[in-house]
């Protein structure tokens, strides 16, 4: 398993209430950082929730997977610098 980057931008509807936008955007992340950490089972989290939060996110945002590209050699490997791991 491994982190992917996907070039996405905001659909219209998500410009008319950009606080749903970012409450999605940060649950999700949560929810994202709560399965590094296990299967999502065992982190507490319900597998209902994280479709519903992945549905909504995703129908706010025009996403191009056809451009994708693994960037968890960068984010996860400890040898480059905190500042890059985050960017990546």
């Amino acid at each position: 398993m491994g982190t992917d980057w996907v070039p996405a931008a905001v659909r219209d509807v998500a410009r008319r209430d950009p606080g749903e936008l970012v409450r999605l955007t940060r649950a999700h992340a949560r929810l994202a950082h709560a399965l590094r950490t296990g299967p999502l089972e065992e982190t507490g989290h319900d597998l209902a929730r994280w479709r519903d939060l992945d549905e909504r996110l995703c129908s706010m945002l025009v996403l191009d997977s056809g451009r994708s590209h693994r960037v968890n050699v960068i984010g996860a490997n400890p040898v480059f610098p905190p500042e890059w791991r985050e960017a990546a």
